[in-house]
Formats: C-alpha cells, sequence, structure tokens
C-alpha cells in the first residue's frame, strides 16, 4: 500500500495543497446522516441493516451495532453507543489494489469536509511472521469529533506487501473520555487492597 519511506514526502505535499480547498459548510457532527448522541434506534432508522453484536465494552455499558457488505468501498461500519447515544463509527474500507491512491483519495475527500489533518505518523509493529506498517491522519475538528485516518501494509518477511487495509473512525472525544473512565473504575474496582 504505502511505501512509507518514498511516498510520504508525496502525500504531505498533496495534503499541504489540499488545505485550501476545505469546506465552508460546517459537517454533520457525528457521522454521515446522523448526530452524535443518536439513539439506537434513530441511528437503525437511517442505516437499517445494522445489527447488534457483542462489544469489547460491553461491560461498562457500550454496545455496537455492524452493518456489513455496505459498497461504495466500505467493507463494514461498526457503529458504538454509550448509555444508549451514539459517540464512534469506525469504518473500514474493502483491500484495495493500489492502495497509496485510494488512502489519498479518502484523504482528500476527508479535507474537502472537515478542512486540513492537524497530524500525521507512522510506525511499525511486528505482527507473527509480518510486520504491519501504519500510516495515521488525524483531525481534531472540534471538541465533539475527532477523526482518524489509517493505511496499513501487512508486509511478509522479504518486505513484501501481503495485505493492506484502511480505517476510518470517527468519533466525539468527550464521550470516549467517559467510557475509558468507565473502564478505568471497573478496573479498579476489580483490585482488592
Amino acid at each position: 500500500m504505502l511505501n512509507l519511506r518514498k511516498d510520504l514526502f508525496l502525500i504531505g505535499l498533496l495534503l499541504f495543497s489540499l488545505n485550501i480547498y476545505s469546506q465552508t459548510n460546517s459537517p454533520v457532527i457525528g457521522y454521515d446522516k446522523v448526530l452524535w448522541g443518536a439513539s439506537i434506534q434513530t441511528v437503525t432508522r437511517a442505516y437499517p441493516t445494522i445489527r447488534e453484536t457483542t462489544s469489547l465494552d460491553a461491560s461498562v455499558g457500550v454496545k455496537e451495532y455492524n452493518q456489513e457488505n455496505v459498497g461504495n468501498g466500505i467493507e463494514e461500519r461498526h457503529f458504538f453507543f454509550y448509555n444508549n447515544k451514539l459517540y464512534k463509527v469506525a469504518v473500514t474500507y474493502e483491500e484495495q489494489r493500489e492502495s497509496l491512491n485510494a488512502f489519498m483519495a479518502l484523504a482528500s475527500k476527508l479535507v474537502d469536509i472537515y478542512g486540513k489533518f492537524d497530524d500525521q505518523s507512522n510506525y511499525s509493529k511486528p505482527s507473527g511472521d509480518n510486520t504491519l506498517k501504519f500510516i495515521d491522519f488525524i483531525r481534531y475538528y472540534n471538541k465533539d469529533l475527532t477523526i482518524l485516518l489509517r493505511g496499513v501494509d501487512i508486509v511478509n518477511r522479504y518486505n513484501n506487501v501481503i495485505g493492506n487495509y484502511i480505517l476510518c473512525i470517527y468519533n466525539n472525544p468527550n464521550i470516549e473520555g467517559d467510557v475509558e473512565a468507565a473502564k478505568m473504575k471497573q478496573k479498579e474496582n476489580n483490585f482488592g487492597l
């Protein structure tokens, strides 16, 4: 997908040039058609094919709903609710043949809607016999909306890309903080003195 050393400069240059094209209208503070705080019922009406699944954070009250085979390059979406209110959506895109082009097209679309990215990073992590190479672009749109665009190459021990994926996470950092605090409180309660 992304030859990070070779393409990082080009990505930075492209993002710099995209800054002048950001949209003047305010986008939805939430995801696509629904605002943060929308109820499960409201989101289900907007996305009738979503289905409840078990959330990793169910013990602190997080509910998760998934939508598969979405189309338009989207493989699946995950909708997260805390206290029956939408606070996060994770969108996974289908594997791309020309993943750098797909990643940059999505980045460009996000810049058009939300303005330039505020931060970017790249890093690698081992994963069995392979290495995962990440590139993250982050937009802190306002106190209620953060967007993470992530591209990942799966590289084998011969440094050949054997797979890739693109992920975009929209979240309300305030509610995300409440969820993290609830998880920490639960962890504290599990320890005896």
